[in-house]
């Protein structure tokens, strides 16, 4: 295996399972070394596996790219270990704080069980379901 840059690759028991995936030009490989993966396994490994079922957060991931299908199957397996936990998933570019929300690169309003994802200052009071299997 080729030895990814950066902090080593998520370990192949840790708490989510990566799989192949092909990359934008097409080649497959473990998904394990991608940088949304590590964070998710590091967040998984923060908490401890008594605590995951009532940890109440809400986290928001960012990655400029478009989650393959690995990360995006790991950010499905967070949501079960954690299931109070809401996850957002922005994808783009960075904008500036002239362009008014950075916290939303893309520009897009998004939902994440159904409450919207606003800058934490204007962000209306919001109960997150519980997980549904």
């Amino acid at each position: 295996e080729k030895k990814p840059r950066g902090p080593p690759w998520a370990p192949e028991e840790g708490p989510l399972q990566s799989i192949e995936a092909a990359d934008e030009n097409g080649r497959v490989f473990d998904r394990r070394h991608d940088a949304e993966f590590k964070l998710l396994t590091g967040l998984c490994g923060a908490v401890p596996v008594e605590q995951r079922p009532s940890w109440t957060a809400s986290a928001t991931l960012w990655s400029k790219k478009p989650l393959c299908r690995s990360c995006a199957g790991a950010v499905s397996q967070v949501e079960g270990l954690f299931p109070r936990m809401s996850v957002a998933i922005v994808v783009g570019e960075p904008k500036t704080e002239e362009d008014g929300e950075p916290e939303v690169p893309n520009g897009k309003r998004l939902k994440i069980n159904g409450c919207p994802v606003v800058p934490s200052s204007s962000r209306p009071p919001c109960a997150v379901p519980p997980f549904a299997a």
